[in-house]
Order: structure tokens, then sequence, then C-alpha cells
């Protein structure tokens, strides 16, 4: 399951403000309920940090290119 969160664009008086995109890959065993607490955590985090989540994706489960920690889902 992989998840992508970024922060507020700069527009206007927020020239200072930076984007990021982030992606994170958890493991493929992880239950649907248990997926949506590490989203929810990681925005959490975020918002914590004064940085705004203008967009969160969940993509479902993709094949990887090689294997992470013996996983190719």
């Amino acid at each position: 399951m992989t998840t992508t969160s970024t922060t507020e664009a700069p527009t206007g008086a927020q020239q200072d403000s930076s984007y990021y995109e982030t992606m994170y890959i958890l493991r493929p065993d992880i239950a649907e309920d248990a997926v949506t607490s590490h989203v929810n955590k990681y925005r959490d985090c975020i918002l914590g940090a004064e940085g705004q989540v203008i967009d969160t994706q969940m993509r479902g489960k993709r094949r990887l290119a090689y294997p992470i920690g013996k996983h190719t889902e």
C-alpha cells in the first residue's frame, strides 16, 4: 500500500513555503484498518509540524521493481 502526501504549494504571500511530495510503502500483509491508522498518524505528524496536507492518494498494492525486505508487492 502506498500513499502520497503533500504540503501546500507556495502562492502569493506564502513565497517562503515549500512544496513537498512524499510516498511511503507499507508491508503488504497489513490489514486495511491498520493502513488507515498509519495514514492518519502520518497526517497528524505533518499537521503537528504546522504543515498542510492537500492531497492523499491510496494507490493499493503494486508489484515492486525489486524486493524490499523479501516483499515483492
